[in-house]
């Protein structure tokens, strides 16, 4: 879970996220990947779609400035106010893209404030109180999602996991989205000490 975590951190720096947004986007593929979701893949459509918008918060009702909105930057934004989240009404945020990146950031707010929550988008439906429970069908969005408070007794329990096996083509994905993050190697970075330099004695 280290390495999934890790990786889908570079990656989602690597797609151009704040390092901020990166170690949330880390942290939440962690945890879907750490329940058997399929986090990892779902950070590759994600960054794969390219820029989102970020919310537009007006009430009740969050839409996004342009196109779909950002699941990472929203889920952020919830976090930010989890106790109007839990204690409120609800809140609808509107043509959400990849809505299961959503779903860590909510399951945070249910732990933090010890309340029981429920986010349902067309395909998909979580819920977290003494437990954890919820299936999406699709991976992709945009679609519609809510957040409220509420139990899922009728929804499957998740199955926890401590090692997830990623499908090679997102592993590659997501390891070159990673790769913009590292330095180029020069001649110059060779010699001032990165690497063996002039003598490859190790």
């Amino acid at each position: 879970m280290n390495e999934v975590e890790a990786l889908a951190r570079k990656a989602a720096r690597g797609a151009g996220f704040s390092w901020g947004l990166a170690e949330e986007a880390g942290r939440a593929v962690r945890w879907l990947a750490s329940v058997s979701l399929p986090g990892p893949e779902t950070l590759a459509t994600r960054l794969e779609r390219g820029s989102c918008g970020t919310p537009l918060i007006k009430g009740a009702v969050w839409t996004a400035e342009a196109g779909p909105l950002c699941p990472l930057i929203a889920g952020a934004a919830l976090a930010d106010r989890a106790e109007a989240v839990a204690y409120g009404d609800g809140v609808t945020l509107r043509q959400v893209a990849e809505p299961l990146l959503l779903v860590p950031f909510v399951a945070a707010i249910a732990a933090q404030t010890g309340t029981a929550l429920r986010v349902d988008w067309p395909e998909g439906a979580f819920a977290f109180a003494a437990d954890a429970r919820g299936a999406s069908v699709s991976l992709t969005g945009p679609a519609d999602v809510r957040v409220s408070a509420g139990t899922g007794p009728d929804l499957p329990l998740l199955a926890c996991q401590l090692r997830y096996v990623m499908p090679a083509a997102t592993s590659d994905l997501l390891a070159a989205y990673a790769h913009r993050t590292y330095a180029p190697d020069t001649e110059a970075s060779r010699l001032s000490g990165a690497g063996a330099g002039l003598s490859d004695n190790d």
